[in-house]
């Protein structure tokens, strides 16, 4: 799940996205986020910025 200004946004993440924990990342068509947790096979993150 992503977080953002305007909302919330479900998708689905690469192989290997829970040991970007703490980073920036770019995800596909929705620009930056930072992977704040994963728990589960659940991915948290925040928009960061376009």
């Amino acid at each position: 799940m992503v977080l953002s200004p305007d909302g919330e946004y479900t998708g689905i993440g690469e192989r290997g996205i829970e040991k970007e924990v703490d980073r920036v990342v770019q995800f596909e068509r929705f620009w930056f986020v930072r992977i704040d947790s994963v728990s589960g096979g659940e991915v948290m993150a925040y928009f960061t910025h376009k």
